[in-house]
């Protein structure tokens, strides 16, 4: 019969109720207790704890810039329960100064109870783009107003000239003089080893330099020295404390693409200055698409393609396939 919850029931027990047994004693073969029921009790769940126990670096801190860094997390489960799939994100921000921003991310399987694992990223310290935000467009979709064949893939990378207008929109007009081959050495620009005039051609200086195979980015972020596009732009020097600012903001945000500010009147990296005029040498916007020209995958560029809500764009980290 089924019981009820919260109800007392007495329990009797018989010992050879049909006095088969010849005995001495036939009043202590019963015994009657009480039971009560009550609501189920659903031992506690044992649960996993994930615990961060180190971050190291390889090499260690401080480093030049252009130097590949391995970021390596020890994650131990000390809980009681075995932990499912969880993920493991690596993020960065300029010391204390605005948001973190993803740069790498993992996925674990799982971590048995007792046991730990290191889980180890690289942090490209380089800087080679305008930016750690991309645009993706899926074949057979679209990418902005531009629809992308069945057979590719698109992506959208932030034009340097976005430099050019954010400073505009602060007041601060700004001269574009050339794009040229960048060396870079131990992490560092050093010089132009070849440059285009803005006013000398109708194509960015950037295509002509990677359809010629001239670029070295992947070996600039790999081993900190190659070539890589970049332009050279004058600001009026009344205005190189905010444009200094205004770098500094677009680093937290994740538009890094300033290289180098020079000095009033100073020539930078060699190229010469006017008086009350500063230098600025800016990324390549498709810095990144040269790099995977130089992997042997083909590509076809078009630079300052559209405008595109910077909203809808993702950190490179975060694409997936």
């Amino acid at each position: 019969a089924e019981l009820s919850l919260g109800v007392g029931y007495k329990l009797r027990i018989l010992v050879d109720s049909q006095n088969e047994v010849p005995e001495s004693d036939e009043t202590n073969n019963a015994l009657i207790t009480g039971l009560s029921l009550i609501t189920p009790v659903t031992p506690s769940e044992k649960r996993a704890n994930l615990t961060l126990r180190d971050l190291a670096f390889a090499p260690p801190s401080p480093v030049s810039q252009g130097t590949q860094v391995q970021v390596c997390a020890e994650i131990a489960n000390t809980g009681e329960g075995v932990a499912g799939e969880f993920q493991v994100e690596f993020l960065y921000r300029q010391d204390q100064i605005g948001p973190f921003v993803p740069f790498a991310s993992k996925f674990i399987p799982g971590l048995e109870v007792g046991r730990a694992l290191t889980v180890c990223e690289l942090f490209n310290t380089a800087g080679l783009g305008m930016g750690s935000y991309v645009a993706v467009g899926y074949p057979g979709r679209s990418i902005g107003n531009t629809p992308i064949d069945a057979d590719k893939a698109a992506i959208g990378t932030v034009c340097s000239v976005t430099i050019n207008g954010i400073l505009l929109k602060k007041g601060i007009p700004t001269a574009s003089r050339f794009g040229g081959l960048l060396e870079i050495r131990d992490g560092r620009p050093r010089r132009f080893l070849e440059i285009i005039h803005y006013d000398g051609t109708s194509i960015d200086p950037l295509e002509i330099f990677i359809k010629g195979q001239m670029t070295r980015v992947r070996d600039a972020a790999l081993t900190g020295n190659g070539r890589i596009g970049a332009s050279f732009r004058e600001i009026p020097a009344v205005a190189l404390s905010r444009v200094e600012r205004i770098k500094t903001r677009l680093d937290e945000i994740g538009l890094c693409g300033i290289l180098m500010i020079g000095r009033p009147g100073h020539p930078l990296l060699d190229i010469p200055v006017a008086e009350g005029r500063v230098g600025m040498i800016i990324a390549g916007g498709l810095n990144p698409v040269a790099a995977v020209e130089e992997s042997g995958i083909s590509t076809e560029n078009a630079a300052m393609k559209m405008f595109f809500d910077f909203k809808e764009m993702v950190p490179y980290t975060e694409v997936r396939v």
